[in-house]
């Protein structure tokens, strides 16, 4: 049986030399003549759309490719773009195939593109760490062979595989989910700020970017793409022809591609996630954040978020618990000696006896010491148990009060607590016996 090979999607609407572009490039990839090809042809929704939709529609008459199938659906209505592909997946794809190429009208690839991703969409098919294979890479300058590729949450639509069983969990989380959940919201805005830049300019400029909704979904699920190290598509898009692309004057357009006619064995690399957010923090982070805040309930002055404030109370507030709590255990340390020579000093008479007798002041000290011991012992369990009981009521709380705080560990509470029990007890034992020994001394 011969290896099926994954349908490709290209949605498009009036930008005609591009989809020329952009199909003829598929046209020349190894196994195109083993892949179906689904155009999706929205129906112009402006007078300004017409001429280059037009230009499509005689372009894909006259055109002849080598694809195994080429199906071109056209729209009788503007769909838009997030409708469009949901119905060509719902029609075409999710039926009919278990993973499929997700291409944008705008893209160059590089002639093993179709054997890159195909490959790729087998070896990682049950991984379920794994969310799409991204035929783009940005140039991040990360040293590392022209073979390889790495793992990183930042999909790309520029050219991507997908497989439908992952493709419809993911889908699941709804936009809503996480842009109006604080706590995720947080961790957004400390951990990867040029995402969470996009993802509140796609709230408040009422614009759709998936490949921003997809990182985020990916983050929630701890999933991620396979990418290569050179990249596989060139993007052609940001030449103002687009609808969420500006001009960057050719950046994009230039970016070397990977002009192999196979991609031979690739080997998978371990690049960090924290150097990764880092690169894309410098390149993309984006500090218009405040409007978000205040229409969330984060108050803001200026560039300084209230939530430092609160941060900063919280912690004055710990420093005085902590003060007070020294204090305390100053004094209970204190009362404890106290009750300790208190003890011996109602016992003097016994001891006295217990050393004329013969017993060892070693001897005679150590029940007193044990006794010690024990005490301690027992205030050490109570106060962890006391700590974890308390801690576990609050926590919860606190976390929904303030969701960008982190929650911290309770070892180090119980390390200062052992160490406090051996101190003590260690004092204890030597106080002990240096009082048998003066009762001793003063009898001999």
């Amino acid at each position: 049986m011969s290896k099926k090979y994954a349908p490709v999607v290209i949605p498009t609407l009036c930008r005609y030399e591009h989809l020329k572009n952009c199909l003829e490039s598929l046209a020349r990839c190894t196994y195109s003549h083993e892949t179906d090809v689904y155009l999706c042809l929205d129906f112009p929704a402006k007078e300004s759309h017409k001429r280059g939709y037009k230009q499509i529609c005689d372009y894909l008459q006259r055109a002849e490719f080598s694809f195994q199938n080429f199906v071109v659906i056209k729209r009788e209505y503007n769909y838009g773009e997030k409708m469009n592909l949901r119905q060509v997946y719902q029609d075409f794809i999710f039926e009919k195939y278990e993973s499929w190429i997700l291409s944008e009208d705008d893209n160059l690839f590089s002639p093993n593109f179709l054997d890159y991703v195909n490959q790729n969409l087998e070896i990682y098919k049950n991984d379920d760490s794994i969310f799409a294979i991204n035929g783009y890479s940005f140039p991040l300058g990360l040293e590392m062979p022209q073979n390889a590729l790495y793992k990183t949450f930042m999909y790309s639509p520029w050219g991507a595989g997908f497989w439908v069983r992952k493709y419809k969990a993911v889908s699941e989380i709804r936009f809503g989910d996480y842009f109006y959940s604080k706590k995720i919201m947080w961790q957004l805005f400390n951990k990867v700020p040029f995402l969470f830049d996009t993802v509140v300019s796609m709230e408040y400029s009422h614009v759709y970017y998936s490949d921003a909704d997809y990182r985020v979904r990916m983050l929630l699920n701890n999933m991620y793409c396979i990418t290569p190290a050179i990249t596989k598509v060139r993007n052609c898009g940001y030449d103002g022809s687009g609808i969420n692309c500006g001009n960057d004057d050719g950046k994009h357009a230039s970016q070397i591609i990977d002009n192999n006619v196979f991609c031979g064995e690739m080997e998978e690399v371990e690049v960090s996630v924290g150097a990764i957010i880092a690169k894309y923090n410098e390149l993309f982070a984006d500090d218009r954040i405040a409007k978000y805040f205040k229409d969330k309930g984060y108050d803001t002055e200026g560039d300084k978020l209230d939530a430092g404030k609160t941060t900063w109370f919280l912690k004055v507030i710990v420093g005085i618990v902590l003060s007070v709590g020294l204090l305390i255990s100053v004094l209970s340390f204190y009362i404890l000696m106290l009750s300790i020579y208190l003890l011996l000093q109602k016992n003097t008479t016994k001891l006295e006896n217990l050393l004329l007798i013969g017993y060892s002041p070693a001897k005679v000290a150590l029940f007193y010491q044990l006794l010690t011991l024990g005490l301690n012992a027992i205030v050490l369990v109570l106060s962890i148990s006391i700590v974890l009981y308390v801690r576990g009521s609050y926590m919860e709380w606190i976390g929904k009060l303030f969701p960008q705080l982190d929650e911290g560990s309770v070892w180090q509470a119980m390390l200062v607590g052992v160490l406090l029990f051996a101190g003590v007890s260690v004092f204890n034992v030597i106080a002990v016996r240096k009082k048998v020994a003066s009762i001793w001394m003063h009898k001999s």
